[in-house]
C-alpha cells in the first residue's frame, strides 16, 4: 500500500491549461529539443503503439512528482537514437514520472493476451529499484487507475541499456486509484481500451539516487504465447460477488447498555472511509437479505496473506478514547459472524497519523467470542488493549514500537495471519460486521486486574482433592498427544505437609499430557466446584530435577479452558498458583464452550495438570490439591550464599572436540538492519560458525529469485552470501518446500554454487512443515516423498552438498518422513523452545539446557531406530530460543543470558553437528519482549543494541571451545564447563540462584596461571560483561553473584 501525499496539476500544452486534483502531481509540457528521428534502426514490425521514440507522440507530455523531482530529455542520451527521456526523482520521498498522450487513448484490449510493453532503460549507478505502470484516462469515471509491477522482476536495471520486456496480462485487469479524500490507494478496475500514460514510480528510501534513462517506450504485439484456452479464466475480484446476508438480531443486544460513540452503522461516517491490504482483499458495505438492515460491512480477506481491512474516520475526526479507556468496563462492540471455515482474526484500534506514525493495538476476536457462522455481539474491553502497540516506518523497514494515542483514535482494522483459516482454496475468508460502537459498559463484566487488586476473602481453605480416597483415584483421566506419553498412580506421601498418597505423574512430553480430574462429570460437590471465594489453588509438589516446570489447567464455568504457569525445584515445595494469573489458552478451545473471555469461578469444571519442557520426561508428584486464601507459599529460607568447590580433570574428555557449528545463527531476509556495518562487526565478533538464511516460516513462502531480482529493502542471496563473507561464517540455506519446488532449490544451488562459486554447503528443505501454525503445513507422508524429490534435485547440481529433513523432537512424523529420505537425506533438523507463549517461568527457564539430555540422545536413537545403517547422519538443531511465540520481557534479560551461555554449554557435551540461535535481529512484541540478541532499529533500547544474550553467547562463543573435560560444582544450580582449546584453558560458570551468591574454591589440577575473568551480572548486562586479570592457583577462591555468567581464561 503506498503512503504518498499528493496533489495534481496539469498543464496540458502553452495554448490551454487545466487544473485537477491528483496526488501533488505537477504535469509539465516538456520543451520539445530538435532531435534526428533517421537513426537507421530497423523497426521492429511487431511495434503497434508509441509512447516515446526521439520524441512525445503529437502533443504528448510529461509529468512528475513531487517537484523536486524532473523528467526531461537530455542531448545525445538515447539508446537507438539522440535522446532518451530522464527520470531523476527524489530517491527520500515517494516519487514518479509519467509519458503521458494527449487528445489520444490506446486500446489495448487485443492486445492484452500476447503483447508486452517493451523499453530500454539504463541507470546511472545500476542497480536501481523502480516500477513500471501503465496509467488509464480519469474522464469516463473520474479515476485514474494504475496498474504497476516491479521492474526487477522483468531484468531491473543495470548501468547499460537493457531492454525490458512486460508482458501485459502480467499488469492485471485490476489496478487501484488514488482517492485525496480518503488519502489511500482504492482498488478499482483498469480500463485497458483506454490507457493514456506509462510511469516510472519508486518508493521512498528504496535507492539512494535515482537517475535513470528510459527510450523507445513501445507497446509490441505477439510477445507472448496466447494462454490455452482452458486456462484463461475471467479473474473474479471479490467485492464484485454477489452477497447476501441475514441482518443481526439487533434487538438480542443487552437494553442496559449505551452507545458512547459510533464507529459504523450502515455507512462509513461523512469523511470516513475504508482501505484493504494482502493479496486480493476487499471489502463492500451491503444491504441486508432480507431487507430491514442497510449495510452490513463485509470483510473478504485473502487466506494466503497477512491481510487486512480498515475503516477510517477521516481526516479531523478522530475520537478521543481516553476516558472511556481508564473506565472499568467500556469496551469497543460489534455484531459480527463468519463464513464457513472462519474462526480466527484480529480487532485493532489505530491512531491517526498525525505524528507520522500510525500506532495500532489489536486482539483476537475469538477470546471474546467463538466465531462461527451465526451472528455474535462481541463486546471487548477497552482495557484488553495494550497502551503500547506498534506501528510500519517506511524509512526503517521495520515494525517499529510505540505508545498508542488514545486520545486520536481513528480507525478500526480486521486482519488475518497468512492460512490461519480453514477456508476452500481461492476463496476469501468473509466476516460480516454491523453497528461498531464505543459502549460505556460491558454488563456483568468485572476488570480482572482491578478485581484482584481488591479481592478481600477470609475464607479457608477447601481441600478439593487429598487423594485419600482409593474410590476417587480412580476417576483421574489421561489425555495425550500422539508423540507424548503419561501416566499416572497414587503412590505414598513424604510431603512434610502431605497426607498418605500422592498422585505421580510419569510423562514423556512432546506435544501435550494431561492428567485430569473432572468435577463436572463425576458430581463433585457444589463447594469444590465454587472457586470465587478464593485467591488461587495450593498443593505440595514434588520433583527430583533441580526444576520441573508444570501447568495447571481447568475449564471454567462456561468450560473455556485457562492455563497458568507453576512448577517447583527439586524435593517436596507448597506452591500457590493465583487464579489471576490464569490466561485463555490460545490454541484451542472446546466446541461447546461459550467464549466470553471471562475466568468464570463460580462452577469449575475441571482441573489438569500438564508437564513442561518439549522433548523431556521424567515424573512429578502432587499431594493435598486445594482453594485457599495464602498469597504467599511457605517455603525454606534463601541463603545469602553458598560455599562450593569445583573440581575438574583434564585428562577426563567428555567431549574430544566441540564442534564449530554448534555455534550458528539465524539470519532473515526480512532484516532491515543486518546489513549495516555495526551488525556485521557485532556478529563477526561473536564468532559464529555457520548462519542459516532465509529464517523460519518466510522460508517456505519468499523464491530467492523473485528475492534477487527485486532489489528491494530485502536481504537477497547475494547480499547474504557477502554477509558471510565479512563475518567469516558458513552460509546455511533453507529452501522453499512450502510454495516452491524442486526445480527452484536445485536452480538456488545451482545460482550460489556454480554461478556464485560460493560453496554452500549446508540445506534444509523447507521449515517446521508439521506445524498447523505453518500456512503449507502437511502430512509426513507427502512431505517425506516431496522432500526426497527436492533432495534428489539438488544434488544433481552439486553432490557434495549436505541436506537434512524436517523432524519433531519426537514421533510418528519423524518415522513416516525417514521411511521416504532415509537414503537420500544426510541428516535431521529439530527446534527447540522449552517454554510456551504465556508460561514463561525464570526457574523453568534455567532448567531447560539441562533438558537436552534426554532430547539429544532421543533424537540419536530415532536416527537409529528408523534410519539406514549403512548412512551416517548428521543432527542439526537450526533453530533455539526461550519461548515458542510472543517473547516476553524474560528474552531479554539476565535470565535470557544465563540461559544462552549454559544451554551453549550442554549443546557441547552432545556434541551435535550443527544449533543456530534465533536470531540476530527480531522484533519488540506487545508483550515486551524480543528473540533477537541484537536489537532492530527503533527498538526502545535503541538501534542495533547488544542485548544481555549477546554478551553471554559470545562469552560461551570464547571459551567453550576445543576439548571439554569434566567438572563439577556439586550444586545443581551452578554449572560448569571446563575446556582445553590450543593451550588456552578454560572454565564457564553459571550462578542460576537468584538471590544467593556462590563463593567458589577452585581446585582444578593444572588450571592456574594468569587469567583473564569475565563477568556478566544484571548490573552491567545492557554494556557488556566487566574483565579484570587475576592470578588463578589451586585454592583460589572466586565469588559468583546471583544471577551471574563468570569466564575464567587462562592463555
Amino acid at each position: 500500500m503506498k503512503h504518498s501525499r499528493f496533489s495534481l496539476v496539469v498543464a496540458l500544452c502553452v495554448l490551454f491549461a487545466t487544473v485537477t486534483a491528483f496526488a501533488k502531481i505537477e504535469i509539465k509540457p516538456l520543451k520539445k529539443k530538435s532531435v534526428t528521428t533517421e537513426t537507421g534502426e530497423k523497426v521492429d514490425p511487431r511495434v503497434v503503439y508509441r509512447f516515446f521514440d526521439e520524441d512525445f507522440v503529437a502533443g504528448g507530455y510529461a509529468y512528475w512528482y513531487p517537484d523536486n523531482s524532473n523528467v526531461y530529455i537530455p542531448e545525445e542520451s538515447g539508446k537507438n537514437g539522440e535522446v532518451a527521456v530522464m527520470f531523476d526523482l527524489v530517491a527520500n520521498d515517494y516519487s514518479g514520472g509519467s509519458v503521458c498522450l494527449y487528445n489520444l487513448l490506446y486500446d489495448l484490449r487485443g492486445l492484452y493476451s500476447t503483447g508486452a510493453l517493451q523499453f530500454w532503460v539504463k541507470g546511472k549507478n545500476g542497480g536501481e529499484i523502480a516500477w513500471v505502470a501503465l496509467v488509464d484516462e480519469e474522464n469516463t469515471d473520474g479515476k485514474k487507475t494504475v496498474v504497476r509491477l516491479p521492474l526487477q522482476n522483468y531484468g531491473g536495471i543495470t548501468n547499460e541499456w537493457r531492454q525490458i520486456t512486460v508482458p501485459l496480462r502480467d499488469f492485471g485487469k485490476r489496478g487501484v486509484f488514488w482517492d485525496a479524500k480518503k488519502r489511500v490507494e482504492v482498488p478499482e478496475r483498469f480500463q485497458w481500451d483506454g490507457v493514456g500514460e506509462v510511469r516510472i514510480e519508486i518508493k521512498k528510501n528504496d535507492n539512494q539516487e535515482f537517475k535513470v534513462w528510459v527510450d523507445d517506450i513501445f507497446v509490441i504485439k505477439d510477445a507472448v504465447e496466447p494462454v490455452v484456452e482452458s486456462e484463461e479464466k475471467e479473474e473474479k475480484f471479490w467485492d464484485e460477488l454477489d452477497i447476501q446476508v441475514s441482518p443481526p438480531p439487533l434487538t438480542q443486544r443487552p437494553a442496559e447498555i449505551k452507545d458512547v460513540k459510533t464507529f459504523f452503522q450502515d455507512a462509513t461516517i461523512p469523511g470516513g472511509f475504508t482501505h484493504v491490504y494482502g493479496g486480493k482483499t476487499a471489502q463492500k458495505i451491503v444491504p441486508s437479505t432480507p431487507k430491514g438492515n442497510n449495510g452490513i460491512w463485509t470483510l473478504l480477506l485473502d487466506n494466503n496473506e497477512y491481510a487486512g481491512v480498515s475503516m477510517a474516520l477521516g481526516a479531523g475526526n478522530s475520537i478521543d478514547l481516553t476516558d472511556l479507556r481508564n473506565a472499568k468496563s467500556a469496551a469497543l462492540a460489534f455484531w459480527g459472524k463468519g463464513a464457513p471455515g472462519v474462526s480466527a482474526l484480529y480487532c485493532g484500534l489505530l491512531d491517526d497519523e498525525s505524528d507520522g506514525a500510525k500506532v495500532q493495538t489489536k486482539v483476537s476476536v475469538s477470546d471474546f467470542g467463538k466465531i462461527d457462522t451465526t451472528w455474535r455481539y462481541y463486546m471487548i474491553p477497552l482495557k484488553k488493549f495494550q497502551d503500547v502497540g506498534k506501528y510500519w516506518d517506511e524509512s526503517k523497514k521495520a515494525e517499529v514500537i510505540a505508545n498508542v494515542k488514545w486520545n486520536q483514535i481513528n480507525e478500526i482494522r480486521f486482519s488475518n495471519n497468512k492460512g490461519e483459516n480453514k477456508v476452500p482454496a481461492g476463496e476469501p475468508v468473509t466476516f460480516f460486521v454491523d453497528n461498531i460502537t464505543f459502549i460505556d459498559h460491558i454488563p456483568g463484566y468485572v476488570d480482572p486486574e482491578e478485581y484482584w487488586a481488591s479481592f478481600n476473602s477470609n475464607e479457608p481453605d477447601v481441600m478439593l482433592l487429598d487423594l485419600e480416597d482409593n474410590a476417587d483415584n480412580k476417576k483421574w483421566e489421561t489425555s495425550v498427544g500422539p508423540k507424548s506419553e503419561v501416566k499416572y498412580e497414587i503412590v505414598p506421601s513424604d510431603a512434610v505437609n502431605g497426607g498418605k498418597n500422592a498422585l505421580a505423574i510419569s510423562f514423556k512430553m512432546n506435544d501435550w499430557c494431561d492428567v485430569v480430574y473432572n468435577f463436572k462429570n463425576n458430581n463433585s460437590p457444589a463447594y469444590k466446584r465454587n472457586w470465587s471465594k478464593h485467591w488461587g489453588l495450593k498443593f505440595q509438589m514434588y520433583s527430583a530435577k533441580a526444576y520441573q516446570g508444570i501447568s495447571v489447567q481447568i475449564n471454567d464455568g462456561s468450560g473455556e479452558v485457562w492455563l497458568a504457569s507453576a512448577g517447583c525445584q527439586k524435593g517436596w515445595n507448597e506452591v500457590i498458583v493465583p487464579f489471576k494469573s490464569f490466561y485463555k489458552f490460545p490454541y484451542w478451545q472446546p466446541p461447546e464452550a461459550d467464549q466470553n473471555g471471562k475466568l468464570d469461578l463460580e462452577d469449575v469444571q475441571t482441573i489438569d495438570f500438564k508437564a513442561s519442557g518439549e522433548g523431556t520426561s521424567g515424573m512429578f508428584k502432587v499431594d493435598n490439591i486445594c482453594l485457599t486464601n495464602d498469597r504467599v507459599a511457605k517455603v525454606a529460607p534463601v541463603p545469602e550464599k553458598v560455599d562450593l568447590t569445583i573440581t575438574g580433570d583434564f585428562g577426563k574428555v567428555v567431549t574430544p572436540k566441540i564442534k564449530d557449528g554448534l555455534f550458528g545463527i539465524n539470519a532473515a531476509l526480512w532484516d532491515g538492519d543486518l546489513l549495516k556495518p555495526a551488525t556485521v562487526e557485532y556478529v563477526k565478533k561473536v564468532n559464529h560458525s555457520v548462519i542459516r538464511y532465509p529464517g523460519g516460516l518466510r522460508a517456505d513462502e519468499d523464491h530467492w529469485k523473485e528475492v534477487l531480482d527485486k532489489k528491494d529493502w530485502m536481504v537477497d542471496t547475494d547480499e547474504f552470501l557477502e554477509f558471510c563473507k565479512n563475518t567469516n561464517t558458513t552460509p546455511m540455506v533453507t529452501v522453499n518446500f512450502g510454495t516452491g519446488t524442486p526445480e527452484e532449490a536445485a536452480e538456488w544451488v545451482r545460482y550460489m554454487n556454480i554461478t556464485k562459486k560460493a560453496n554452500v554447503k549446508y540445506y534444509e528443505v523447507g521449515n517446521e512443515l508439521y506445524g498447523d501454525w505453518h500456512a503449507n503445513h502437511c502430512t509426513p507422508e507427502y512431505y517425506g516423498k516431496k522432500a526426497a524429490e527436492f533432495i534428489k534435485a539438488m544434488k544433481a547440481v552439486d553432490p557434495t552438498i549436505v541436506v537434512t529433513v524436517v523432524w519433531v523432537l519426537d514421533g510418528e512424523w519423524n518415522k513416516i518422513v525417514f521411511e521416504h529420505t532415509k537414503d537420500v537425506a544426510d541428516g535431521v533438523n529439530v527446534h527447540h523452545y522449552p517454554q510456551h507463549t504465556g508460561e514463561e517461568n525464570d526457574a523453568g527457564l534455567l532448567g531447560a539446557p539441562q533438558s537436552l539430555n534426554d532430547i539429544l540422545p532421543g533424537v540419536k536413537r530415532q536416527i537409529q531406530q528408523w534410519g539406514n545403517p549403512n548412512r551416517k547422519y548428521e543432527i542439526w538443531l537450526t533453530e533455539w530460543n526461550s519461548v515458542d511465540f510472543k517473547p516476553g520481557p524474560q528474552t531479554i534479560g539476565i535470565v535470557n543470558a544465563l540461559f544462552v551461555a549454559d544451554y551453549l554449554g550442554m549443546l557441547a557435551k552432545h556434541n551435535i553437528d550443527q544449533a543456530s540461535y534465533w536470531d540476530i535481529h527480531n522484533d519488540m512484541t506487545e508483550q515486551g519482549g524480543d528473540y533477537g540478541y541484537l536489537s532492530r532499529t527503533g527498538a526502545p533500547d535503541g538501534d542495533n543494541i547488544p542485548r544481555p544474550s549477546y554478551w553471554a553467547f559470545k562469552l560461551a562463543s570464547q571459551s567453550i571451545r576445543g576439548k571439554l573435560v569434566e567438572s563439577s560444582t556439586g550444586n545443581e544450580y551452578v554449572s560448569s564447563y571446563l575446556t582445553e582449546n590450543n593451550g588456552k584453558k578454560s572454565l564457564v560458570l553459571i550462578n542460576k540462584m537468584p538471590r544467593t551468591r556462590a563463593d567458589i574454591t577452585i581446585m582444578i589440577p593444572g588450571f592456574s596461571g594468569n587469567a583473564q575473568v569475565n563477568l556478566l551480572i544484571e548490573e552491567n548486562m545492557k554494556k557488556g560483561y566487566s574483565t579484570e586479570s587475576k592470578n588463578i592457583t589451586k585454592g583460589t577462591k572466586i565469588t559468583l553473584p546471583a544471577y551471574s555468567v563468570t569466564t575464567i581464561d587462562i592463555q
